[in-house]
């Protein structure tokens, strides 16, 4: 936990509910709720204190993720060698790979990511230890940036707003998006937002249009990958839809078999990756940020095959203990130790975005049931342990007092030409921080697992 003690502002927080209330209404942090009303996403009442050092520890190793995701990514033999078992019984990685063309299509290869970190406890203290990397479901940059200047609102004029850094983590992949239109599109192109149908954080995307449109001038067409599948067509060489030709597809869908409900989907998103539309990511990009190559990825000689050495340090300095489920692990199987210690283990599909993990006595129940084969579709990654701390914030407009913990995601954007080893433009500012009640496992804000946070940064 901090060394220092938590400003006693903290005692006072419940009693600027309603004041914060109102901004956060008044600047947007909403969502559609379940009956189709519109109401606020849950948020912080005071900004969580952070450890030394662990804001800018994140920010720093974050853009290199990019680099080696876009490295593996370009290796199609080894995604083919330590993806195979995987493709063979899960449906989704399968699907994926149904969608690549004979021959890779040359074009620029655009992050726009958000790297998740949890403060771990270590025996070299507070180290942020990685979740994983979003790069579909990199959402709620703008609601955190919202969050983040509510909270400078409600403490100005006292000594903890001087920590809290001011920052635009939507608008950081804005400008990614804006960049990487400039660099690439055609006169009159558009960027097509990939939606799952029924969006509840629409509001969130909007205002990632509305700058666009507004402060770039860049046209953008939302869809689904059904109507996509449905309406689209290749014409010299580019996806279009309604007649408009796309320069760039940004993913805020697709990251999960639910948003391939049938073959329309699927053929939607084979037409982007048979077409010169650049994709954000494109399937070769999804594949290498994929669990089972998150997991291989995590040791030395295995990253020194894409990075330098020192940084294959940095990268691993980052992660944590992972495993298949039936393979070698601390002088066993990584399913025996996960039955042996499941309060220090998770199990994990190959998605991206929260909701899909096992915990404690649910994944036991799994690991059992799982065959040797089917658990090749799993990985088993070590549980990060983290210190509590008190948080206060606003949950459906009620005020809810106790212990928690959190987690970091940096947003980063960059861009590489295609054979080239540096990037044309690259950047990592702003965040989301999502905090949880201590023993909630799931950390989905939309899910109403979690709240949204700012830090505090000594």
């Amino acid at each position: 936990m901090n060394s220092s003690p938590a400003s006693p502002l903290i005692d006072q927080a419940a009693d600027l509910a309603q004041e914060a209330l109102e901004y956060v209404m008044a600047h947007g942090l909403v969502r559609y709720r379940k009956d189709g009303s519109i109401g606020h996403l849950p948020f912080t009442l005071y900004p969580w204190e952070a450890p030394k050092g662990f804001y800018e520890h994140g920010r720093r190793v974050s853009p290199l993720y990019n680099k080696l995701y876009l490295r593996v990514s370009q290796q199609r033999d080894f995604l083919d060698e330590h993806l195979a078992a995987s493709r063979e019984v899960d449906d989704f990685v399968k699907g994926l790979y149904s969608c690549l063309p004979e021959k890779p299509i040359s074009r620029p290869w655009l992050f726009l990511s958000r790297n998740d970190f949890m403060p771990a406890v270590t025996p070299q203290g507070i180290v942020p230890k990685q979740v994983e990397t979003n790069l579909m479901a990199a959402s709620l940059g703008y609601a955190s940036q919202r969050v983040n200047a509510a909270i400078r609102f409600l403490y100005a004029g006292t000594e903890l707003v001087k920590q809290v850094v001011p920052h635009r983590g939507g608008s950081t992949i804005c400008k990614g998006l804006a960049l990487g239109y400039k660099h690439y599109a055609r006169a009159g192109q558009v960027i097509l937002f990939i939606v799952p149908p029924g969006e509840v954080n629409a509001f969130d995307q909007r205002s990632m249009q509305a700058e666009l449109v507004l402060e770039y001038g860049i046209p953008v067409v939302r869809t689904t990958l059904d109507e996509l599948g449905e309406q689209g067509e290749i014409r010299d060489g580019y996806t279009c839809l309604k007649g408009k030709s796309a320069a760039i597809a940004y993913f805020r869908a697709g990251y999960s078999p639910d948003h391939y409900t049938n073959e329309l989907a699927w053929k939607g998103r084979r037409l982007l990756e048979h077409s010169q539309t650049m994709s954000i990511p494109s399937v070769t990009i999804q594949l290498a940020n994929t669990k089972k190559i998150q997991q291989v990825l995590a040791d030395q000689a295995m990253l020194e095959k894409f990075v330098s050495p020192q940084e294959a340090v940095e990268l691993l300095e980052t992660m944590v203990a992972m495993a298949p489920v039936d393979g070698s692990m601390r002088g066993g199987t990584g399913r025996e130790l996960a039955l042996a210690e499941p309060e220090n283990w998770v199990l994990k599909p190959s998605r991206e975005g929260g909701g899909n993990n096992y915990f404690g006595d649910q994944m036991v129940e799994q690991l059992k049931k799982l065959s040797k084969r089917e658990a090749e579709a799993f990985i088993l990654m070590e549980a990060i342990k983290q210190d509590a701390f008190r948080a206060v914030r606003l949950v459906e407009e009620k005020v809810v007092d106790d212990l928690c913990v959190t987690e970091m995601g940096h947003f980063t954007y960059a861009l590489w030409d295609e054979g080239k080893s540096d990037p044309e433009f690259e950047d990592v500012e702003g965040y989301l921080l999502r905090t949880k009640h201590v023993h909630n496992r799931e950390g989905l804000v939309l899910g109403g697992y979690s709240f949204l946070d700012t830090a505090a940064v000594p």
